[in-house]
């Protein structure tokens, strides 16, 4: 997705005024990346095709199992107070390091 983030929880919610305690953050977007123009700092995704995402093992398990490179998903993010849709095409895994 060409994304960094972290884990939501309680403790972050309450630092950044949200009323989402789920779900996980972002914190970088690669410039030219699949999720650049889409995907923004601090968009927290909670759903992919409408599954729920509670978590950064949650969202790696998701994308392991039923997706593949290129192919076009639907992301559910809260941005700010807003729920947004956004269709996001993958690219390639990065290699294991």
């Amino acid at each position: 997705m060409g994304v960094t983030g972290s884990d939501m929880s309680y403790d972050i919610a309450q630092e950044i005024g949200s009323t989402v305690t789920y779900g996980w953050r972002i914190a970088t977007v690669v410039s030219g990346g699949p999720s650049s123009g889409k995907l923004q700092v601090d968009d927290i995704i909670i759903a992919l095709e409408g599954n729920l995402i509670r978590n950064n093992d949650d969202l790696a398990s998701y994308l392991e199992e039923h997706t593949v490179p290129t192919q076009i998903i639907d992301v559910t993010v809260i941005r700010g107070t807003t729920s947004v849709h956004e269709m996001i095409a993958l690219g390639a895994r990065p290699p294991l390091t």
